[in-house]
């Protein structure tokens, strides 16, 4: 320690040298590198807070090759699954549990997973990259993105929304979708996974976002990249942490 002591010193002088010697401008300087300071920061305390509040798990390849052989995700490519070495393969779990919800397989507890859904999408289509899903979706599914759209899709099989993704599974408290686009990613599958099942005297709310190619492909995934990886733990954290609030606002006003 004593022998790092000098160079600090040296650090510190070259800094207040460097400083301006007017007492306003100083104050100056400083608000406006707290206000830079914040302006970073803020968002990332906020995305630790949302971490806090979320159980967050990245599958390996057991865990997706028994969710095929159980149903829990139906529409994983089978080759992925049996030649994983030979992909590129992201998959992250995001878990909120409800303690205050319990969850059955009612036609009321079905309208409300559905609920969930039209909110979770609609926060996504305002809050992601919009204007890169607008471009890559086909012309005649970019109505997909608005929230008059999204308020009256019944997420079935088939249905598309925002732009890139098609419903390809659902049951009452579960859905697939994979992704779709007219300007491709390149030879990349995506699918995301929301699931709504008991858990102890409670519930947990679930989302999934797999995505694989072949390395011989020899391209990356779009969450492989850092800031598309941090962009969408954002986004994901955020829309499921929503989606439980508004999930327990549903239930205790019972306006479904």
């Amino acid at each position: 320690m004593e022998s790092l002591q000098p160079h600090i010193d040296t650090a510190r002088q070259f800094v207040l040298a460097k400083l301006p010697a007017n007492r306003n401008t100083q104050i100056l300087l400083a608000g406006t590198t707290l206000s830079v300071a914040g302006a970073v920061l803020y968002p990332l305390a906020y995305y630790w807070s949302l971490g806090r509040q979320l159980i967050l798990t990245h599958p390996n390849a057991s865990s997706r090759s028994a969710s095929l052989d159980c149903g829990e995700i139906s529409s994983l490519d089978e080759d992925m699954i049996s030649n994983h070495k030979y992909y590129r393969i992201s998959h992250d779990k995001v878990t909120k549990r409800i303690p205050t919800f319990t969850v059955t397989l009612s036609p009321k507890h079905e309208r409300m997973f559905t609920a969930i859904l039209r909110h979770s999408f609609e926060l996504f289509s305002y809050r992601s990259l919009q204007g890169i899903y607008l471009y890559r979706a086909f012309p005649e599914d970019k109505h997909t993105f608005t929230k008059e759209y999204l308020q009256d899709c019944k997420f079935q099989e088939g249905d598309i929304v925002c732009g890139v993704y098609e419903v390809v599974k659902r049951t009452p408290l579960r859905c697939e979708l994979a992704m779709r686009s007219k300007k491709s990613f390149g030879p990349i599958a995506g699918l995301i996974v929301v699931s709504l099942r008991p858990r102890g005297e409670g519930a947990v709310l679930t989302s999934e976002t797999v995505q694989w190619t072949k390395k011989a492909n020899g391209i990356y995934l779009p969450l492989e990249k850092w800031w598309a990886k941090f962009l969408h733990n954002y986004i994901s954290r955020y829309t499921v942490t929503s989606a439980a609030k508004y999930l327990e606002e549903l239930a205790r006003t019972g306006d479904v």
